[in-house]
């Protein structure tokens, strides 16, 4: 006699809100920041949410959702939380040789040197990629002004990138000379040069607004705008 087929176990559940309020926290998210959670983004988001009730003493996710109707605290926290954040210095190597070789020479050839260039990372988290534009730049001797502006959603993000103090996983892939060169051990950590510091912007920016580009931002006449690993967790309706 043949065995009986074994039943097949339903697989776990890998994906999906615990309950429906935290599904209702992130369609605000989405409205205020245009960010979407897909089934697979679902559980981290939720973690965050979690630690956002945590840190605020929030006792239920409904009084989440109503925290998150208005700005503050709790809503620049969750931000930060939702947000992707993931990012380090001299990521793109090859991208930032591109902009000092190809891109920028043409741009001071044309207007001048008097008319300082103005560069824009949009969507900076912590501020690694602008402070790596800066070091780009005087590493190369160049000659000319820049005005370089990091931008992001996340309001504690750019608490950090002003205060630039990294770990070393920022600093992962770097060359021990560039770590010399621009960095001060602090304990575990690395506090950036001061002139490097000094030679980039911070500012909030919601890039679903309307408010921009515009003076008062400081987003108007970019000559290079560097948006990386942003658009893809927006919606197709939002990116168009």
């Amino acid at each position: 006699m043949m065995a009986a087929r074994a039943r097949e176990v339903p697989k776990p559940r890998t994906a999906g809100w615990t309950a429906p309020a935290f599904g209702a926290v992130a369609e605000v998210v989405q409205l205020i920041s245009g960010l979407v959670f897909p089934p697979n983004r679902q559980p981290a988001a939720e973690a965050g949410m979690r630690r956002a009730m945590a840190a605020f003493r929030i006792p239920s996710v409904t009084l989440l959702v109503q925290a998150m109707q208005r700005p503050g605290e709790v809503r620049d926290f969750v931000l930060a939380e939702l947000t992707v954040g993931e990012t380090y210095f001299f990521r793109e190597s090859g991208a930032l040789e591109l902009l000092r070789t190809t891109i920028l020479p043409p741009l001071i050839d044309r207007r001048g040197a008097a008319t300082p260039v103005r560069i824009w990372s949009a969507g900076c988290a912590s501020g690694e990629e602008p402070y790596s534009v800066a070091m780009m730049l005087r590493e190369s001797g160049w000659p000319h002004a820049a005005r370089i502006l990091g931008t992001d959603v996340a309001r504690p993000r750019l608490d950090a990138a002003r205060r630039g103090r990294y770990t070393k996983w920022s600093l992962r892939g770097v060359s021990q000379d560039r770590v010399d060169r621009w960095f001060t051990p602090h304990g575990t950590q690395f506090d950036l040069d001061p002139d490097i510091l000094a030679a980039v912007q911070f500012a909030p920016l919601n890039l679903i607004a309307d408010d921009y580009p515009s003076v008062a931002t400081g987003t108007t006449d970019q000559d290079v705008v560097l948006c990386r690993n942003v658009l893809i967790y927006f919606d197709r309706a939002t990116v168009t």
